[in-house]
């Protein structure tokens, strides 16, 4: 999973290379390292590839407060009812309020 900060949200986007049994994702965030992580998706994101394919997702999370350090991990959702928590792969990010300051000018 990679991250862009922009102002008020951060894009989340990662690649399948397949998905076997796979229904959907679920991503995953805390901004403790202990937690607790819960879904910040209202809805299952739903799987895109196959066994032979994978695919390419874009989450984008709205509720955030700048200067605030946020952890996600993909949860992934099988058909079988299991869910397979890759925290192995949790990142960390900072979300900052952009400002640009511009000099005044007397004359």
């Amino acid at each position: 999973m990679q991250a862009v900060v922009r102002t008020g949200q951060i894009e989340l986007w990662w690649s399948t290379l397949s998905e076997v049994g796979t229904v959907g994702y679920n991503v995953m965030r805390s901004e403790s390292a202990d937690g607790p992580f819960t879904a910040v998706n209202d809805n299952l994101i739903l799987s895109r590839g196959d066994a032979f394919s994978g695919a390419n997702y874009r989450y984008v999370d709205n509720h955030i407060t700048d200067g605030a350090t946020y952890r996600y991990y993909l949860q992934e959702v099988l058909a079988s009812g299991d869910v397979i928590d890759h925290t192995d792969q949790t990142i960390v990010v900072t979300a900052k309020a952009w400002m640009l300051y511009l000099p005044t000018i007397f004359k």
